[in-house]
């Protein structure tokens, strides 16, 4: 995993997008293109997640199938990354973890995106507080959940709202059209298109 990050500079910003990933899709790649323009990191970190706290009744594809899609629908843009630290850890995905572990990497600037669907549940989170005053939390907007200072749970005024590009596409909608046969070309990126079609997954 290492070598995933090594190129990265140390002395910009690193931001955490984390998720299941599963499938990425198009929405994933505007909001992390608006993280960017936003913190202007040395790079956009995607972190599949292995089991995600608040989701672990949830049926999820393979992690090689799920780590294969991230890599590509990250391509060549030399604003994104990915790391498979939390895949390796194994287990529940504790965000505090993933931090410790980019820091132990070098990594002194991390800022970590979450969805303002999240907010409400922050409290809950492993050692929230530590993270979120050893890191940068930013909630970014989501549709139907709206960034409002009563949305953000005390924590000293040191959680950031971002307002991104509203897309109203999740990775739930593009499972539930592959199970029907519905259209989804244009929802994931042509390369994680491909590889859905070629490995059958989700049907």
């Amino acid at each position: 995993m290492e070598t995933a990050l090594a190129h990265l500079p140390r002395t910009a910003p690193v931001v955490v997008f984390g998720g299941t990933f599963d499938p990425p899709h198009v929405g994933h790649l505007i909001v992390a293109d608006d993280l960017f323009y936003a913190y202007q990191p040395s790079a956009v970190v995607f972190i599949p997640a292995a089991i995600a706290p608040h989701k672990t009744a949830v049926r999820r594809e393979d992690a090689g199938h799920r780590v294969e899609m991230v890599r590509r629908a990250v391509g060549e843009d030399p604003h994104f990354a990915y790391a498979t630290l939390e895949l390796e850890r194994g287990g529940l995905s504790y965000t505090i973890d993933t931090v410790d572990a980019l820091k132990a990497l070098g990594f002194t600037d991390v800022v970590v995106a979450i969805g303002a669907d999240n907010l409400a549940d922050l409290p809950t989170w492993r050692d929230w507080e530590r993270l979120v005053t050893g890191s940068r939390l930013v909630a970014v907007s989501r549709p139907g959940y709206e960034l409002t200072p009563a949305r953000v749970p005390v924590a000293g005024g040191r959680i950031e709202t971002l307002a991104v590009t509203p897309v109203p596409i999740s990775s739930t909608l593009v499972r539930e059209r592959v199970r029907k046969g519905a259209p989804f070309r244009y929802l994931v990126p042509g390369p994680v298109y491909e590889y859905i079609l070629a490995r059958g997954l989700y049907r």
